[in-house]
């Protein structure tokens, strides 16, 4: 069946990482963690000394356990180690890079994990190699970054992949001012093609003052392809490792997920954000996560103090959190692609909470408006995937959208790329 989208939209991507993961070593086929050791190294997978990967899933491996650094240290004795996993919220590292981060040090046993992460430890107390969420900063702050003539390399690659499969407007959900000032050059150069909106992370409490002025900095110089569309903040992890807040423990476990931010601080950054008419963007995939975020909105709003909220994800929301929301400005920036990820474990993982997993059909009855996207480089980017998902997720019991589909894959601002067409080929698919 042929289709037309106008502005075709990726509602949620990482623009930049999507061209390094592109570029780099993918570890998707990873079936058995000691199977590393036939990896094929070449020097662009190092970041200095470090040698770092991407895309590791341990549901995917045969016994569907945690990897260790004892299969790094086998393969790979001599130098520093970090493979993300596919969720980008866990690291797998090896000795040399937990000693690097003094997570090997004498009184690292009796460290407690910081505020809104995880240290997975053995019997010991030592810890195994995993660092899930804030854990894994100490990490990311020693990989040396990319040079500016590597991150360009790796934004046009980005673009060659998404206008390839038919995008032509992006929200991009990691931005600094660095970044926004390569992609600036690119576009007065002419090299940017792509229609292109920028979030700006709050990282953590002490961040905002610093995401604020560069947003606003941005803001200023808006013009062409690159919007800025407001700020972001990780309020917990994800579901692959278990990150992600819920209200009940996960399956076999006593762990419930991680509230990265005080519920305090988070309600001071949005107000800060609405006063200045950022729209604020919430990473949320637990259920608890998002009715903490739902409860801090439904009171500011009743102090008469309201913006533009953006729900990142909002995997598992229930109907008492939708409740909290209704009459507010709600957009909801789902990925139906992520249930053919998580459709293997899912239920098994979140027990009874699969009643309230992507509420896409109870969102639309609130009346929130609905976009479509991809979080590539954690999914692919791809219209036929979404398609694919919401057709499985109604065979499987998640009730099932209403409407056209594609209509949430389409920028709504028809003034913002008017002339921009994608026309796609989308097979007959039939859920198996």
């Amino acid at each position: 069946m042929l289709v037309s989208i106008p502005r075709c939209y990726d509602s949620h991507v990482h623009f930049l990482a999507t061209g390094q993961v592109l570029e780099g070593l993918h570890l998707g086929s990873l079936r058995n963690p000691v199977d590393v050791a036939n990896i094929e190294i070449k020097p662009n997978f190092f970041r200095g000394e470090w040698l770092v990967g991407f895309g590791w899933d341990q549901h995917h491996f045969k016994n569907q356990k945690w990897p260790s650094k004892d299969e790094l240290d086998q393969a790979f004795p001599d130098f520093p180690v970090a493979f993300s996993r596919a969720d980008g919220h866990a690291v797998w590292v090896n000795s040399q890079a937990l000693s690097l981060a003094g997570y090997l040090s004498n009184e690292s046993v009796n460290r407690l994990d910081p505020d809104g992460g995880m240290v997975l430890r053995d019997s010991m107390g030592q810890p195994t190699g995993i660092l899930i969420d804030s854990a894994k900063l100490a990490i990311d702050a020693l990989i040396p970054a990319y040079s500016k003539n590597q991150n360009r390399e790796f934004y046009l690659s980005a673009q060659k992949y998404f206008l390839s499969r038919g995008f032509t407007h992006l929200r991009d959900m990691t931005g600094t001012l660095e970044q926004w000032a390569l992609l600036k050059e690119l576009d007065e150069s002419g090299q940017l093609s792509l229609y292109v909106e920028m979030n700006f992370v709050i990282e953590n409490p002490g961040d905002l003052d610093r995401a604020l002025q560069e947003a606003q900095t941005a803001s200023n110089q808006t013009k062409g392809h690159l919007r800025v569309d407001g700020l972001k903040i990780f309020l917990d992890g994800a579901l692959g490792s278990e990150g992600a807040f819920l209200s009940k423990p996960y399956a076999n476990s006593a762990n419930r997920g991680l509230l990265i931010w005080d519920m305090k601080d988070f309600s001071a950054a949005v107000q800060v954000a609405w006063a200045h008419n950022f729209p604020i963007s919430v990473h949320c995939i637990g259920d608890q996560a998002a009715h903490e975020a739902a409860l801090v909105f439904k009171k500011l709003a009743k102090q008469n103090i309201t913006g533009k909220i953006c729900f990142e994800h909002a995997e598992l929301m229930r109907q008492e959190t939708v409740d909290l929301l209704v009459g507010l400005d709600v957009t909801m920036h789902m990925q139906p692609c992520h249930y053919l990820s998580d459709r293997a474990w899912l239920k098994g993982k979140v027990s009874d909470l699969f009643a309230d997993a992507f509420p896409w059909q109870r969102f639309q009855q609130a009346g929130f408006k609905l976009q479509w996207g991809s979080d590539s480089p954690i999914e692919a980017a791809s219209v036929e995937n979404n398609l694919q998902a919401l057709r499985l997720s109604a065979k499987d019991g998640i009730p099932p959208l209403t409407g056209d589909p594609l209509s949430f894959h389409s920028h709504p601002d028809p003034s913002w790329g008017i002339n921009s067409i994608s026309n796609f080929s989308i097979s007959s698919l039939d859920p198996k």
